[in-house]
């Protein structure tokens, strides 16, 4: 149906092309040959195609869409209030309840805290801490921190028993009067010494 529609639109267009041109012959009983074909045919029923040949109407062929498509904009990608990504600044966390843990003769404090993802060397500081193992507060709470070490330390009972991933010890310079497990109190808080608690 549109491609009837094409032919009787470009049809009446030649039509009026040739009636508004005064100083050429109408055509009415002259013959034209096709560029297609090469057959003649009633001049009044040849029509130009987009190529620029000159066919009769039976042999028209319309311009296919793909030749000429239509124009697509490349795809968004950047944003128009972007923000850059950031470093996170390091927090404290909150350990589980009575993470403490101690063995009497040793200045070791060894700490549980699941999953941690610190590393050796580490410098860290406790807050909230209640005296535990011989322990006071003062010294667990230092505001100087301490560094750790991954595991527990050498002369620990069962040693193997204590993961990388969810322990890590510090010296405190103290050195612990009862072996305990699970004492320093909640809510306490371990962070970066810069930070505050």
């Amino acid at each position: 149906m549109k491609m009837v529609k094409e032919l009787v639109f470009i049809y009446l267009l030649n039509l009026i092309i040739q009636i508004n041109m005064a100083t050429f012959a109408k055509g009415k009983y002259s013959q034209a040959i096709s560029d297609r074909s090469g057959q003649a045919f009633p001049y009044n029923e040849m029509v130009k195609e987009w190529t620029g040949e000159l066919v009769h109407i039976s042999e028209y062929e319309a311009k296919h869409p793909q030749i000429s498509p239509k124009y697509h904009a490349a795809d968004p990608v950047a944003l128009q209030n972007a923000r850059p990504d950031r470093v996170e600044p390091a927090v404290r966390t909150i350990l589980p309840l009575n993470p403490f843990r101690s063995q009497v003769g040793l200045n070791f404090l060894l700490i549980n805290e699941p999953d941690h993802e610190r590393q050796t060397g580490n410098i860290i500081s406790f807050a909230y801490a209640d005296g535990f193992g011989g322990f006071n507060s003062n010294v667990l709470n230092n505001t100087n921190g301490y560094a750790i070490v991954l595991g527990a330390p050498s002369g620990w009972t069962s040693q193997a028993d204590f993961s990388t991933d969810d322990f890590y010890y510090v010296n405190l310079g103290v050195t612990a009067t009862q072996t305990a497990i699970g004492g320093g109190g909640a809510p306490i808080t371990v962070g970066p010494t810069t930070t505050t608690p």
